[in-house]
């Protein structure tokens, strides 16, 4: 049996799928994610976030997301626990004036808006290495049971 030409399966690829459509799709997520942060997560005073609000976020961003079925389209099957998300975006949300939060939302809101890759990629670094350098720290004090939630590991 002769090897499919990749050229073939390219051709039949597109002739199933929705470009569009898939653009619309991604479009729309994109501008509600875009709301989630700005309304939500840059808004003094909405500490603690709903969780509904989260889980629609949670939704586009993992495919395992609280709630999506086999035909929702998400960013990544990231398996990130549900509750997870929603801590993350909480503490976000209450470091919205620090710089590490700085960092992280530099890159978030420019993201595909035309800025240059290499200011995102330089962002992302130092928001890394900004959180490398306190993760020590945070680790021993969880693990001595001390400023948070005692964890067995």
């Amino acid at each position: 049996m002769p090897k499919p030409s990749v050229n073939g399966l390219v051709i039949d690829f597109l002739k199933h799928y929705d470009a569009k459509a898939k653009d619309a799709n991604w479009l729309r997520q994109s501008e509600v994610f875009k709301i989630f942060w700005s309304e939500r997560v840059l808004a003094k005073g909405t500490n603690p976030l709903p969780d509904e609000d989260c889980d629609v976020i949670i939704r586009i961003l993992d495919r395992n997301g609280k709630g999506n079925t086999k035909d929702t389209e998400a960013v990544a099957r990231a398996m990130v626990p549900q509750g997870a998300w929603r801590r993350m975006f909480n503490e976000f949300a209450r470091e919205a004036d620090g710089r590490i939060f700085d960092r992280a939302s530099s890159f978030l809101q420019f993201a595909g808006q035309g800025v240059d890759p290499a200011r995102n990629v330089s962002a992302v670094y130092e928001f890394t290495q900004r959180r490398q350098r306190f993760a020590p720290a945070r680790a021993l004090r969880r693990s001595e049971g001390i400023g948070g939630r005692w964890r067995h590991r």
